[in-house]
């Protein structure tokens, strides 16, 4: 999902921002973090600390690229 929402955003940004309702700095940074944190989940990469465990948690990016896939796509 991480790759599918990096190449949509990269490959046509103003129709992706278009989908989404606009971009916004918030929607923006939240699509940043859950396409890093799924790439980071996606390598099979754990990191060592506890804080950064929690920081890029693919539970919670998951949700997020699954409602950005469902409004770019559907």
């Amino acid at each position: 999902m991480a790759l599918v929402v990096a190449g949509s955003i990269m490959w046509n940004p103003t129709d992706f921002a278009h989908a989404l309702g606009g971009l916004y700095f918030q929607l923006t940074f939240i699509i940043l973090w859950a396409t890093c944190s799924g790439v980071i989940y996606g390598v099979n990469f754990f990191p060592r600390r506890w804080y950064w465990q929690i920081v890029f948690t693919p539970y919670v990016s998951i949700l997020v690229l699954a409602y950005t896939i469902g409004l770019r796509f559907l």
